[in-house]
């Protein structure tokens, strides 16, 4: 049987210089991955092409982390997922970057995205999914910043992120009850947010 056997129908998975990534891997969880968990961990769905690979990410020094690019036909351009591990020593997920194609994609496609990625997760020893979202809130393609803390991502505001929201919203000391109450007009994010598995 092959390995990746129980990856979603139709879907590929490549791995760029292995013994790399196998050696990143077991710093991050203890054991290299199989083909079918990266698929598993970005929440492939069934003819998705992904590619595993390290990439370098700060902070000082350069940190190797594990990158996940997930192609499909209900993706506009490509997903990007990262593994690492933080300062604690917890092995997370990095949601990067995800745009629906909202002409072919299902329309809960996102949260079967989500939902096998969160599975998936749990069952590897993950910690936690970080969001990094960037952008402008309220742009018609970027719904997921409404999107994600429906899905229990949030964090605490700082004084500076609340001053830039519009008045009626500054009381608000966190994305998930600032998300509720915007409607409308492009506004600039908080960047980051992180929900526990």
């Amino acid at each position: 049987m092959p390995e990746d056997s129980t990856a979603p129908l139709g879907t590929t998975v490549q791995i760029d210089n292995r013994p790399q990534v196998d050696r990143v891997a077991i710093r991050l969880i203890e054991r290299p991955l199989r083909d079918h968990e990266y698929a598993q961990l970005v929440g492939a769905q069934p003819g998705s092409k992904v590619t595993v690979t390290v990439s370098m990410e700060p902070p000082e020094p350069p940190n190797e982390v594990i990158e996940i690019i997930t192609t499909h036909p209900a993706i506009v351009g490509e997903q990007h997922r990262f593994l690492d591990r933080d300062l604690d020593g917890n092995a997370y997920i990095q949601n990067a970057l995800f745009h629906k194609n909202r002409k072919t994609a299902a329309p809960l496609f996102g949260l079967d995205v989500f939902e096998a990625q969160v599975h998936a997760a749990q069952s590897l020893g993950f910690k936690y999914i970080y969001v990094r979202a960037t952008g402008r809130f309220g742009d018609r393609e970027d719904d997921g910043y409404f999107v994600w803390p429906l899905y229990g991502f949030n964090r605490s505001l700082s004084d500076r992120e609340r001053a830039m929201l519009p008045e009626r919203l500054r009381s608000a000391r966190s994305c998930s009850c600032c998300w509720v109450g915007l409607s409308g007009g492009p506004r600039t994010v908080p960047p980051t947010m992180s929900c526990s598995i």
